[in-house]
């Protein structure tokens, strides 16, 4: 029983993160071709990686990065997103941001 739980729990460690990630890129994607009545299909996901590349570009301008503190400082005082948001910007910064925590591979 116990290596049938302990794989079990090893196969939700490798498939959980993956479909869910799968299924947020496919409910946004549906999302904004709904959102914006568009007729091409896929354009939704077009939409979605260049908004994402201006607000990124953006992010570099003195004003909107003010405008991200000021963003950033509301969301680590509100009690539930705190956690949320904190949790999300630590798994992001780990393998994008400027301290990355997993560039040597283990030995």
């Amino acid at each position: 029983m116990n290596w049938l739980l302990k794989n079990f729990l090893r196969g939700l460690l490798v498939v959980v993160p993956s479909a869910l990630t799968i299924y947020l890129v496919y409910t946004t994607f549906l999302w904004i071709d709904r959102l914006l009545n568009l007729k091409f299909p896929g354009l939704g996901l077009v939409i979605l990686v260049v908004g994402v590349v201006v607000i990124g570009a953006l992010a570099g301008n003195f004003i909107v990065r003010r405008f991200l503190l000021l963003a950033e400082n509301l969301f680590t005082r509100a009690p539930i997103v705190r956690i949320i948001y904190a949790a999300i910007k630590d798994l992001l910064e780990a393998f994008v941001g400027k301290k990355r925590r997993f560039d040597r591979p283990v030995a």
